[in-house]
Protein backbone atom coordinates (compact mmCIF):
# COMPACT_ATOMS: atom_id res chain seq x y z
CA UNK A 1 0.00 0.00 0.00
CA UNK A 2 2.68 2.86 0.78
CA UNK A 3 4.45 1.67 -2.71
CA UNK A 4 1.42 3.24 -4.51
CA UNK A 5 1.34 6.10 -2.35
CA UNK A 6 4.70 6.97 -3.43
CA UNK A 7 3.50 5.96 -7.24
CA UNK A 8 0.54 7.62 -7.10
CA UNK A 9 1.54 10.74 -5.87
CA UNK A 10 4.31 11.32 -8.54
CA UNK A 11 1.59 11.21 -11.03
CA UNK A 12 1.46 15.23 -9.56
CA UNK A 13 5.06 15.72 -10.80
CA UNK A 14 3.12 18.36 -13.22
CA UNK A 15 2.37 20.06 -10.16
CA UNK A 16 4.81 23.01 -10.56
CA UNK A 17 3.37 24.02 -13.40
CA UNK A 18 0.16 25.03 -12.19
CA UNK A 19 1.57 28.70 -11.52
CA UNK A 20 3.08 29.35 -14.68
CA UNK A 21 -0.07 28.17 -16.65
CA UNK A 22 -2.11 30.02 -14.72
CA UNK A 23 -0.01 33.41 -15.16
CA UNK A 24 -0.02 32.75 -18.64
CA UNK A 25 -4.27 31.93 -19.63
CA UNK A 26 -5.72 34.90 -20.90
CA UNK A 27 -8.67 34.60 -18.40
CA UNK A 28 -7.34 33.15 -15.18
CA UNK A 29 -10.48 33.07 -13.68
CA UNK A 30 -11.19 29.94 -15.45
CA UNK A 31 -8.18 28.37 -13.81
CA UNK A 32 -9.73 26.94 -10.63
CA UNK A 33 -12.79 25.00 -12.82
CA UNK A 34 -10.03 23.77 -15.32
CA UNK A 35 -7.80 22.70 -12.92
CA UNK A 36 -10.16 20.57 -10.93
CA UNK A 37 -11.74 19.34 -13.96
CA UNK A 38 -8.05 18.13 -15.54
CA UNK A 39 -7.07 16.52 -11.99
CA UNK A 40 -10.83 14.89 -12.15
CA UNK A 41 -9.60 13.59 -15.65
CA UNK A 42 -6.82 12.75 -15.13
CA UNK A 43 -7.72 10.50 -11.82
CA UNK A 44 -9.98 9.00 -13.90
CA UNK A 45 -7.48 8.42 -16.60
CA UNK A 46 -4.66 7.01 -14.33
CA UNK A 47 -6.84 4.78 -12.62
CA UNK A 48 -9.62 3.29 -15.22
CA UNK A 49 -5.70 2.13 -17.18
CA UNK A 50 -4.76 1.02 -13.85
CA UNK A 51 -7.73 -1.03 -13.37
CA UNK A 52 -8.13 -2.29 -16.96
CA UNK A 53 -4.34 -3.20 -17.24
CA UNK A 54 -4.95 -5.07 -13.51
CA UNK A 55 -7.59 -7.16 -15.36
CA UNK A 56 -6.25 -7.97 -18.50
CA UNK A 57 -2.84 -9.35 -17.05
CA UNK A 58 -3.53 -9.78 -13.55
CA UNK A 59 -0.80 -9.56 -10.86
CA UNK A 60 1.71 -10.53 -12.80
CA UNK A 61 1.78 -7.65 -14.93
CA UNK A 62 5.25 -5.68 -15.89
CA UNK A 63 6.25 -2.30 -14.23
CA UNK A 64 5.56 -0.99 -17.77
CA UNK A 65 2.18 -1.65 -19.05
CA UNK A 66 3.26 -1.20 -22.78
CA UNK A 67 5.41 -3.91 -22.58
CA UNK A 68 2.74 -6.26 -22.45
CA UNK A 69 1.01 -5.08 -25.65
CA UNK A 70 1.34 -7.74 -28.56
CA UNK A 71 1.97 -7.52 -31.87
CA UNK A 72 3.14 -4.75 -34.35
CA UNK A 73 0.28 -2.50 -32.87
CA UNK A 74 2.00 -2.77 -29.59
CA UNK A 75 4.98 -2.36 -30.93
CA UNK A 76 4.36 1.02 -32.53
CA UNK A 77 2.73 2.34 -29.65
CA UNK A 78 5.83 1.87 -27.65
CA UNK A 79 7.73 3.33 -30.18
CA UNK A 80 5.40 6.28 -30.19
CA UNK A 81 5.45 6.34 -26.55
CA UNK A 82 9.43 6.59 -26.91
CA UNK A 83 9.29 9.48 -29.18
CA UNK A 84 7.10 11.25 -26.91
CA UNK A 85 9.60 11.01 -23.89
CA UNK A 86 12.21 11.74 -26.33
CA UNK A 87 10.49 14.86 -27.50
CA UNK A 88 9.42 15.92 -23.99
CA UNK A 89 12.76 15.37 -22.23
CA UNK A 90 14.62 18.55 -23.63
CA UNK A 91 11.12 20.64 -22.30
CA UNK A 92 11.29 18.50 -18.78
CA UNK A 93 14.79 18.68 -18.46
CA UNK A 94 15.76 22.26 -19.44
CA UNK A 95 15.06 24.57 -16.27
CA UNK A 96 17.34 21.91 -14.43
CA UNK A 97 20.32 23.05 -16.93
CA UNK A 98 19.28 26.82 -16.78
CA UNK A 99 19.92 26.75 -12.82
CA UNK A 100 22.86 24.16 -13.20
CA UNK A 101 24.13 26.54 -16.20
CA UNK A 102 23.58 29.93 -13.67
CA UNK A 103 25.67 28.56 -10.77
CA UNK A 104 28.73 27.64 -13.08
CA UNK A 105 28.83 29.55 -16.21
CA UNK A 106 28.02 32.76 -14.67
CA UNK A 107 30.79 34.64 -15.01
CA UNK A 108 32.45 36.04 -18.42
CA UNK A 109 30.86 36.73 -21.78
CA UNK A 110 29.60 34.44 -23.74
CA UNK A 111 31.97 32.63 -26.22
CA UNK A 112 32.13 29.37 -28.57
CA UNK A 113 34.34 27.98 -25.73
CA UNK A 114 31.64 28.40 -23.45
CA UNK A 115 29.05 27.11 -25.57
CA UNK A 116 30.50 23.97 -25.79
CA UNK A 117 31.08 23.55 -22.35
CA UNK A 118 27.32 23.93 -21.71
CA UNK A 119 26.88 21.22 -24.57
CA UNK A 120 29.18 19.33 -22.92
CA UNK A 121 27.95 19.37 -19.52
CA UNK A 122 24.68 18.74 -20.91
CA UNK A 123 25.48 15.91 -22.95
CA UNK A 124 27.27 14.41 -19.66
CA UNK A 125 24.04 15.07 -17.22
CA UNK A 126 21.57 13.14 -20.19
CA UNK A 127 23.99 10.23 -20.50
CA UNK A 128 24.99 10.28 -16.61
CA UNK A 129 20.79 9.63 -16.00
CA UNK A 130 20.33 7.22 -19.19
CA UNK A 131 22.86 4.89 -17.07
CA UNK A 132 21.18 5.58 -13.83
CA UNK A 133 17.79 4.96 -15.88
CA UNK A 134 19.13 1.41 -17.35
CA UNK A 135 20.77 0.30 -13.87
CA UNK A 136 17.41 1.25 -12.44
CA UNK A 137 15.37 -0.45 -15.28
CA UNK A 138 14.40 -3.46 -12.68
CA UNK A 139 13.43 -1.50 -10.30
CA UNK A 140 10.99 1.11 -12.15
CA UNK A 141 8.59 0.67 -9.64
CA UNK A 142 10.03 1.16 -6.65
CA UNK A 143 12.32 3.41 -7.90
CA UNK A 144 8.93 5.63 -9.31
CA UNK A 145 7.35 5.34 -5.91
CA UNK A 146 10.81 6.71 -4.15
CA UNK A 147 10.80 9.77 -6.92
CA UNK A 148 6.78 10.15 -5.63
CA UNK A 149 7.86 9.92 -1.55
CA UNK A 150 11.32 11.62 -1.93
CA UNK A 151 10.05 14.79 -4.19
CA UNK A 152 5.95 14.63 -4.92
CA UNK A 153 4.90 14.08 -1.58
CA UNK A 154 6.55 17.46 -0.44
CA UNK A 155 5.93 18.78 -3.75
CA UNK A 156 1.73 17.55 -3.60
CA UNK A 157 1.19 17.99 0.01
CA UNK A 158 3.69 19.34 2.54
CA UNK A 159 4.42 23.15 0.05
CA UNK A 160 1.48 23.76 -0.86
CA UNK A 161 0.28 23.78 3.60
CA UNK A 162 3.44 25.70 3.98
CA UNK A 163 2.53 28.01 1.77
CA UNK A 164 -0.89 28.33 2.32
CA UNK A 165 -0.09 28.69 5.87
CA UNK A 166 2.45 31.25 5.20
CA UNK A 167 0.23 33.12 2.57
CA UNK A 168 -3.14 32.77 4.27
CA UNK A 169 -3.15 31.73 7.49
CA UNK A 170 -7.10 31.24 7.36
CA UNK A 171 -6.99 27.00 8.20
CA UNK A 172 -4.06 26.59 10.27
CA UNK A 173 -5.41 23.22 11.32
CA UNK A 174 -6.23 22.36 8.15
CA UNK A 175 -2.63 23.29 6.50
CA UNK A 176 -0.58 21.72 9.60
CA UNK A 177 -2.44 18.39 9.19
CA UNK A 178 -1.22 18.41 5.66
CA UNK A 179 2.05 19.07 6.39
CA UNK A 180 2.15 16.40 8.94
CA UNK A 181 0.86 13.54 6.64
CA UNK A 182 3.24 14.76 3.96
CA UNK A 183 6.42 14.80 6.87
CA UNK A 184 5.17 11.01 8.06
CA UNK A 185 4.73 9.56 4.53
CA UNK A 186 7.87 10.87 2.68
CA UNK A 187 10.05 8.98 5.55
CA UNK A 188 7.54 5.99 5.94
CA UNK A 189 6.83 5.54 1.97
CA UNK A 190 10.99 5.74 1.46
CA UNK A 191 11.43 3.43 3.87
CA UNK A 192 9.29 0.74 2.90
CA UNK A 193 10.72 1.07 -1.04
CA UNK A 194 14.45 0.94 0.52
CA UNK A 195 13.24 -2.42 1.98
CA UNK A 196 11.09 -4.16 -0.80
CA UNK A 197 14.33 -3.58 -3.05
CA UNK A 198 16.69 -5.33 -0.74
CA UNK A 199 14.31 -8.70 -1.04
Amino acid sequence: VLIFAGTSVYAFEGIALVIPIRESMEKPEYFPHMLVGMMLFFVVFLTGFGILGYFAWGNHVKAVALNELPGTMGMLIQLLYIMAIFCGYPLAIFPAFAIIESKLFSDGPPTLTRKWLKNLLRTFITLLMGAFAYQMSTYLSLFISMLGSFCSIPLAIIFPGMLHLRLVKDSPRLDWILISIGCVLVPVTLYVDIVHMNL
